[in-house]
């Protein structure tokens, strides 16, 4: 069994580090009646509203999401910030540590490397609960436990929705088992939540609360916006321009989902399944309605676990230049033509991750991906 060595630790030692200092921070911003974090006040109001999420109020996010918020917020937005730091500082290290005993050190040093410029704002979001869950499931799936993580898998559709387009990958490396799994799990999960908070719900987070328009950090956004000039509407905490045509969204996600179907099909005999999960992933980030900043780091264990030095170049100036825009708006009330075009160099970025991932999948020069083979600790050297 791996150990963690001393890279990995003191990585997640600067991650502990900078969680204490969102703490310290925290408690003198409360008691001035200031903010922490982008999103934290929106967390606390859905956290603190009364009655059944989506059909007595508004709530965007899927139901295990919710019930982290429930489980972490305080009496203020502030304090509910700390001790999501905490929580999301644990969730991240279980998806360091899975990493780390699939696919061995230079994987997870990729991903804690990578994931490192969004730190610490990144523990004031939501992501580290869905990367962890999808991470960990895939995990287990390659160790052959295929019931335990073909349930994780659909846990993990319950936290955010994009870890569906990862079931074409199961079918196409013929993990029927883990499959069936995930897609019973699934329908039972989304039984339950229609049962708890009615038909609407799953279209509630679907649609964000049936908000319209493109957030202006969305490709659809970023192209109005330089060529077109639209008003900017803030609507749902987001800004937004122009609007979606009802056969918009549905349209965008067929597409989505048949990019998602071709990089499983063309992964399937050359075991680069985490380079096709890559590409589904940054499909989804570029044809979306609604693209955070934050949403950048799901490509992180992709591109970690992928082994593929072009496309970890490529996916860490993505995280990037992400993680300064989202530390600049959070900051300062960035705005103007700057922030117009920085959005659009994001989009390039990530348009760069999915043309190389596409290109790596139909090439033949690459070698296939496999977990990182179990050393001896003496081999090892000393472990840290």
């Amino acid at each position: 069994m791996r150990k963690v060595t001393r890279p990995v630790a003191e990585l997640l030692a600067i991650r502990l580090l900078l969680v204490v200092l969102i703490a310290l921070v925290a408690g003198p911003k409360a008691r001035q009646g200031k903010g922490l974090g982008v999103d934290t006040a929106r967390y606390q109001q859905i956290a603190t509203s009364t009655g059944t999420p989506y059909r007595d109020f508004d709530a965007e996010y899927p139901p295990l999401a919710y019930f982290e918020l429930k489980a972490v917020h305080g009496s203020t937005a502030q304090q509910t910030a700390s001790h999501l730091a905490w929580a999301q500082l644990a969730l991240d290290a279980v998806t360091a540590i899975a990493i780390l005993l699939v696919w061995g050190e230079a994987a997870v040093v990729a991903y804690l490397v990578f994931t490192m410029v969004f730190v610490p704002l990144i523990y004031l979001e939501l992501e580290p609960l869905v990367l962890a869950l999808s991470v960990v499931a895939l995990a287990l799936i390659e160790k052959g436990r295929d019931r335990a993580g073909g349930v994780l898998l659909a846990a993990a559709a319950f936290a955010k929705v994009w870890p569906v387009l990862l079931l074409p990958l199961l079918a196409a490396r013929a993990k029927w088992r883990a499959l069936r799994y995930s897609a019973v799990a699934g329908l039972i999960g989304l039984g339950a939540w229609v049962a708890w908070a009615g038909l609407g719900a799953p279209l509630a987070v679907l649609r964000f609360r049936g908000l319209d328009g493109w957030t202006t950090g969305s490709t659809g956004g970023v192209v109005l916006r330089i060529f077109n000039h639209p008003p900017i509407r803030y609507v749902g905490d987001m800004n937004r321009v122009g609007t979606l045509a009802p056969w918009v969204s549905p349209g965008l996600f067929i597409v989505v989902v048949a990019v998602a179907a071709w990089a499983a099909w063309a992964s399937r005999q050359n075991g680069r399944w985490p380079v096709a999960a890559l590409l589904s992933v940054a499909a989804t980030l570029l044809l979306s309605p609604i693209f955070s900043y934050q949403y950048v780091i799901w490509l992180v264990p992709f591109a970690a676990i992928s082994g593929e030095r072009r496309l970890q170049v490529l996916t860490f100036v993505a995280v990037a230049i992400s993680a300064a825009m989202l530390a600049w708006v959070s900051v300062a009330a960035a705005g103007g033509p700057l922030l117009e075009w920085s959005e659009l160099v994001k989009i390039l970025a990530v348009l760069a991750v999915a043309v190389e991932a596409a290109r790596s999948l139909v090439s033949s020069r690459i070698p296939a991906i496999r977990p990182a083979p179990e050393v001896s600790s003496a081999r090892q050297g000393v472990s840290r």
